[in-house]
């Protein structure tokens, strides 16, 4: 999975939820679902239990949308949280991947963001 493109955008959006309200946007780059850290109200969400996520991968975002409708004035928290880890091991003389080494050169400009 790669990200082609790391703005230097807020990795945080905050909504005042609608009655009924289902869908959040949410407007920067993550590799998978788990990257992100979903709140309402102060209290985390489970990602498939509570919620679902679409995008990963995307350059521009995505979505998350919750399994039951908000009942309304809900503050809902969307963040990116990474792992702080490296996955990849680039060998000495052996093959180099390019896509391997931006994503891990993306992973580390979101971990400062």
């Amino acid at each position: 999975m790669s990200v082609d493109v790391v703005s230097d955008i807020e990795p945080r959006v905050q909504y005042t939820a609608a009655a009924a309200q289902t869908d959040f946007d949410y407007p920067f780059p993550i590799f998978a679902d788990a990257d992100l850290v979903v709140d309402v109200d102060g209290v985390t969400q489970a990602l498939t239990t509570d919620y679902t996520v679409t995008g990963a991968g995307d350059d521009t975002g995505g979505t998350i949308t919750f399994l039951s409708a908000m009942a309304g004035s809900e503050v809902v928290t969307i963040y990116r949280d990474l792992a702080i880890e490296r996955l990849t091991d680039f060998q000495q003389n052996g093959r180099f991947s390019s896509a391997s080494f931006n994503d891990e050169l993306d992973k580390i400009i979101m971990i400062q963001q």
